[in-house]
């Protein structure tokens, strides 16, 4: 599966957006019941380029045109890390400097880890709470600082329409390489 172009690095990179689709129902006694559709949430993201070049903005329309436009899955994470502090054990615990928002089941990659490389990897992970998450799967005796990213493993674009808009022109022709442009893209999470 391929992964998404880390180039050109987006302007902004939203806060992730829940889904958590439900189902509902009336019983005969007319209580209405309500269940989730699946067994955790999903995420969705809005990832902003501002003034980017012809180039840059090509690189990324021609990674959707691989990809049938959002029709194939692809994998993708967020650009900026996030500073957490890592004790070892079985698993590894991460400690975050505020609250996660993650829950069980969702992926987090380590990029930066202390003593080297030891760690960095894609985990899933078990939230211990709303500042600590338990990395499945992990066992190392490395303390001490580092960085995780969120990751979607399994992600597709999601255009209005089944279309991929034309991106904003802010100056000069798309031909050459004299262009800037500004577009949005969107990004939901499939399940594994």
């Amino acid at each position: 599966m391929p992964d998404f172009p880390t180039a050109p690095v987006p302007s902004s990179t939203s806060a992730p957006a829940i889904i958590d689709e439900i189902f509902r129902y009336r019983t005969d006694q007319s209580y209405e019941v309500r269940r989730s559709k699946h067994s955790r949430q999903r995420r969705r993201y809005q990832i902003e380029y501002l003034g980017k070049t012809t180039h840059e903005m090509r690189l990324i329309r021609h990674f959707f045109n691989l990809q049938r436009g959002g029709a194939l899955p692809f994998s993708w994470w967020h650009a900026v890390s996030e500073p957490v502090t890592f004790v070892g054990g079985t698993p590894v615990v991460v400690h975050y400097t505020t609250a996660h928002g993650l829950v069980d089941g969702q992926m987090i990659g380590v990029f930066v880890s202390p003593g080297g490389n030891a760690l960095n990897g894609f985990y899933t992970i078990t939230s211990g709470g709303s500042g600590t998450v338990l990395l499945n799967g992990s066992s190392s005796g490395l303390s001490g600082p580092g960085a995780v990213r969120v990751y979607l493993p399994m992600a597709v674009g999601i255009f209005s329409e089944d279309t991929m808009a034309s991106p904003t022109k802010l100056i000069g022709p798309e031909s050459g390489s004299q262009g800037y442009f500004n577009f949005n893209i969107t990004i939901e999470e499939l399940f594994a």
